[in-house]
């Protein structure tokens, strides 16, 4: 019984000396193959995670339309997300597009997607858009606005360092979004059209 035990203990050593040894002869092939600076392996060794930025609870209120099209209603919105104002726009923008909770009406198409968000030093907030926004877009002069600025107003009324807003689609300047609101200028918040 004695010897059946000396055995088992030789063969689990063998074995973790055998595992140790290939990891070892992985690791080396690796840099050859990558052509690592060898006074770089301590760096890659001792690495550590880059640490992930913390979510924090967050109220916004984000901006939709009226059952009747006269007006942008408020619908409050808890969000998990950090302090990078970059996160905060992306997941406004995003559940701007999901549409509303209760009973408001959506003011972006459901199919449009978000290509990227950007924010300046001076404070434009950069929204660029699929061309679903303009191609599904219902149309006419009082639903364009509330579109727009249901986009301004959840924008820079919820991130303090956003000033204005510039709408893109498709990364380029457009002069509307169906026709009547001039969109080649940054746009600040507008409170005139909500109740």
């Amino acid at each position: 019984m004695a010897t059946n035990r000396l055995l088992f203990w030789i063969v689990i050593t063998a074995s973790f000396i055998c595992m140790a040894g290939a990891g070892y002869l992985l690791f080396i092939r690796y840099v050859e193959k990558n052509d690592v600076d060898s006074r770089m392996i301590p760096k890659m060794v001792s690495q550590k995670p880059a640490p992930v930025p913390k979510k924090n609870k967050k109220t916004v209120y984000l901006y939709f339309s009226d059952e009747k099209n006269s007006y942008l209603v408020s619908e409050e919105r808890i969000l998990f997300v950090s302090e990078d104002p970059l996160e905060i726009g992306k997941t406004i923008i995003n559940d701007l597009i999901q549409g509303p909770r209760g009973n408001l009406v959506r003011t972006i198409p459901g199919d449009t997607t978000l290509n990227a968000f950007y924010l300046s030093k001076d404070g434009t907030a950069f929204i660029d858009f699929s061309d679903t926004i303009r191609e599904k877009h219902p149309g006419g002069s009082q639903t364009e606005l509330l579109t727009v600025y249901s986009i301004v107003n959840s924008i820079a009324l919820n991130i303090p360092q956003v000033q204005r807003v510039k709408i893109l689609i498709e990364g380029r300047e457009s002069q509307t979004l169906a026709g009547h609101i001039d969109l080649t200028f940054p746009l600040s918040a507008d409170m005139i059209i909500v109740r």
